[in-house]
């Protein structure tokens, strides 16, 4: 396994990173989004599991995971944010995130 690392500065933001995990043969087997971007839940109207709300902490980290997933399977990470609707990106956006992994996959560290 290998890991590799890309970051990106929002313009007017944050800065974002991304670290991947790849196998010998160059598959994505896991990643980790980072950086001093802020996530806002809104918890008046974040509503999981039969209508309960979640704390600000849990859907945090429910859209990172999300994200994560989303970028190891080739997903939309706009898609994710939209599903999210209970959460805001502070900082940072989708592109920014995509960039940042983008620059992760093709980069050779180790």
């Amino acid at each position: 396994m290998h890991m590799r690392h890309g970051e990106c500065k929002t313009p007017g933001g944050k800065l974002v990173a991304v670290n991947v995990t790849v196998d010998e043969d160059g598959t994505i087997k896991s990643c980790h989004i980072s950086g001093d971007f802020f996530i806002e839940p809104d918890v008046t109207t974040s509503t999981r599991f039969a209508g309960a709300p979640t704390s600000g902490g849990e859907a945090s980290e429910a859209l990172i995971h999300d994200l994560e997933q989303a970028l190891v399977r080739g997903g939309s990470l706009q898609s994710v944010l939209d599903a999210h609707s209970d959460c805001r990106l502070i900082g940072t956006d989708a592109s920014a995130i995509e960039t940042a992994f983008l620059r992760a996959i093709s980069s050779e560290l180790t």
